[in-house]
């Protein structure tokens, strides 16, 4: 079934942005197999909800948009399982920039900084 293959690419790219979040680089790539194998090869498990924004058919291609939501604690516990290393909260927002978006709206009318 496409649209439940399309679900499955939705999560596997979810799990890895996950676990690229909270492990370090030189980590993954030693221990690529084993994400691979144990966690974007069972992605579903790790998916805690999941929304069909968008599904599409353009000719004989069809196209879903999907907002994925993982549960980052399973995905620790299971990398503690597999003795992969995770960083810790300050390591994980090392080079990492916020932006915030303020709107403020008065009698006025509506001032927006960044």
């Amino acid at each position: 079934d496409p649209r439940l293959a399309a679900l499955d690419e939705a999560f596997a790219r979810a799990v890895t942005l996950a676990i690229a979040d909270v492990v370090a680089p030189d980590v993954r790539a030693a221990r690529k197999a084993d994400l691979d194998r144990e966690l974007v090869g069972r992605a579903r498990i790790w998916v805690a909800k999941f929304t069909v924004v968008k599904d599409t058919t353009d000719d004989d291609r069809r196209q879903l948009m999907v907002t994925v939501r993982v549960d980052r604690d399973k995905v620790r516990t299971k990398l503690a399982e597999l003795d992969i290393p995770t960083m810790t909260p300050g390591e994980a927002s090392k080079g990492r920039s916020v932006t915030v978006l303020l709107r403020v709206a008065d009698p006025t009318g509506v001032r927006a900084t960044f």
